[in-house]
C-alpha cells in the first residue's frame, strides 16, 4: 500500500493535502477499484498526471499508483495518476 506521505516526498504537501492515496485494483465502467475499494467517478471529475498533464481513466492500468479526493457522497472527483520519475 501507498502512503501520500511516500508518493509526496518530493511534492508541495498543501497541494494534495486532503487526497487519498493507492493503487489501482481495477476499472469498471465509470468507476475505478483503489485498494479493492469501489468508488465511482463524476463525469466532471479532474484527471490528470503529477505534471496537470489530462489523462483518460482508459489510459490508467491495473497496478498504478493515484491520489484522489471524495466529494461529500464519496465519489471521485480528482484523480491524480503518479507517473515514477
Amino acid at each position: 500500500m501507498v502512503t501520500v506521505s511516500q508518493v509526496l516526498a518530493h511534492e508541495d504537501k498543501n497541494l494534495y493535502a486532503n487526497f487519498k492515496a493507492g493503487e489501482v485494483t481495477g476499472i469498471q465502467g465509470a468507476g475505478i477499484q483503489i485498494n479493492n475499494t469501489h468508488y465511482p467517478i463524476l463525469s466532471a471529475a479532474t484527471i490528470t498526471d503529477q505534471y496537470e498533464n489530462p489523462v483518460s481513466l482508459k489510459d490508467i492500468s491495473h497496478g498504478e499508483r493515484v491520489l484522489f479526493h471524495l466529494d461529500q457522497k464519496g465519489r471521485i472527483d480528482r484523480l491524480v495518476l503518479w507517473v515514477p520519475s
